[in-house]
């Protein structure tokens, strides 16, 4: 996926979080996606400021970015399947 393409999935993903676990959705996020970030050198700050979050938010997208070489996604929770 194309970095703007990745920008606008994270954006679409945290305006479906639910108002208390939008810090899970991006972890999620990161561990989905954490091996194609990771592969095509894209960072956290630019897919976060692509998506226009929050500052903070690239800490904990980071944080799935790591946790995405250890863990596997069950299912996708973000999208409902």
């Amino acid at each position: 996926m194309e970095k703007l393409q990745m920008a606008e999935e994270l954006k679409k993903v945290m305006a479906s979080a639910p108002r208390k676990e939008a810090a899970c959705y991006i972890h999620l996020f990161g561990i989905q996606y954490g091996e194609e970030i990771t592969e095509k050198g894209y960072t956290a700050k630019e897919l976060v400021n692509l998506a226009e979050l929050p500052y903070g938010y690239q800490s904990e997208l980071s944080k799935g970015i790591r946790l995405s070489k250890y863990v596997e996604m069950k299912r996708n929770s973000h999208e409902g399947t």
